[in-house]
């Protein structure tokens, strides 16, 4: 009974001080530009790993430790937290994904999306856009429509053995299409190419990160669609592909493994009707390629309706000398092999493997 009496003063004092003290303010970033704090945000990205179906783990000690400044490593950590909550109360089917920030929980994460909203206003504003910032305030949607309506200004030609698309901007100006749109297109058909020659070159760095210089527009765009899955956003769209867009992913998720038992895995995947993976698709975007990675191109039916195929695969994997997984339908990264549902699929198909 002593031990409550003297405890109680204290408890509250404790509820005293946090009835005065006020919530603590969002972070305004004083003294630091927008530009630095993107800068440094895409230098924690390898700090950054995934640890099981969309949840992801940050190691902001690690981070700290090697220099990074405190406020850019809470923004990061406070964006994977929330993205990892949201993910799990969804699962639950206790929110949903587009719940706004809760500024007390996340003010950093709070304070930076504000400090972006002012940039970009600003931006609008003063028409003084870095190339491809409009795609990171653009709605998908809006975005994934300009790109359909451009579909008759780009063929596809054989040149020096590779299959390229040919980009008509002399008619897309002269018909007074959208000279954004026409900028994004060009990016995209360039891009693309690039990826074709590189596969008819053996490479491995086909999926390699897109080159912010070289592409600002497909890099924005590529960004704009993970934040809106990944933390916030809402798209006015009412475009879908059965095949899946940046706007409406198909599938809107990593599709589960289902493991098998087997005296000879490769042989079992062989008889299955799958292949060896092409050396630049398999791996990490090329990288760790190994034999145990194999393809099975495939259609798929979803909600929007039904992909062609083989524009999606299962995707299988030999684990041990006697298992093996498979990972039924995703879209098929082997772009070399077959004819693509629309323009943009390439950048898409890799913009979808980085983010599920």
């Amino acid at each position: 009974m002593r031990k409550i009496l003297i405890l109680a003063p204290v408890i509250g004092v404790i509820i005293i001080i946090a009835a005065i003290i006020p919530n603590p303010p969002l972070d305004t970033f004083e003294g630091v530009s927008f530009q630095e704090i993107e800068g440094e945000l895409r230098k924690l990205e390898p700090f950054t790993k995934r640890v099981e179906r969309n949840i992801f783990f940050f190691d902001h000690k690690r981070a700290l430790m090697d220099g990074f400044p405190e406020k850019i490593v809470m923004i990061r950590k406070e964006m994977v937290d929330r993205q990892n909550e949201m993910v799990r109360k969804f699962k639950a089917g206790q929110g949903s994904l587009f719940d706004p920030i809760d500024e007390k929980k996340y003010p950093r994460l709070a304070g930076y999306v504000k400090l972006s909203d002012e940039h970009y206003a600003e931006l609008h504003k003063n028409r003084k856009r870095e190339p491809g910032d409009l795609y990171l305030t653009a709605d998908l949607g809006d975005t994934e429509r300009s790109i359909k309506e451009m579909e008759p200004y780009v063929k596809y030609a054989q040149k020096d053995g590779v299959r390229i698309q040919v980009f008509d901007e002399k008619a897309a100006r002269k018909n007074g299409e959208p000279a954004e749109t026409i900028l994004l297109i060009k990016e995209i058909v360039d891009h693309q190419n690039e990826m074709m020659r590189e596969i008819k070159a053996g490479g491995t760095d086909v999926y390699a990160k897109v080159d912010p210089e070289r592409y600002p527009r497909i890099y924005h765009w590529n960004r704009a669609a993970s934040n809106f899955h990944n933390i916030r956003g809402k798209t006015r769209s009412d475009h879908h592909h059965p095949c899946g867009t940046k706007d409406h992913p198909v599938p809107n998720f990593s599709p589960p493994r289902k493991r098998y038992r087997s005296e000879n895995p490769q042989k079992a995947l062989l008889d299955m009707n799958f292949h060896r993976t092409a050396s630049y698709a398999c791996g990490e975007y090329g990288k760790n390629c190994s034999e145990k990675d194999f393809t099975r191109g495939r259609a798929y039916s979803g909600d929007y309706g039904y992909c062609d195929p083989p524009a999606f695969r299962d995707h299988g994997l030999i684990e041990s000398e006697n298992a093996f997984s498979v990972q039924y339908g995703e879209p098929n990264p082997e772009i070399h092999v077959y004819d693509w549902p629309y323009l943009s699929w390439p950048v898409y198909v890799r913009w979808w493997h980085e983010n599920y």
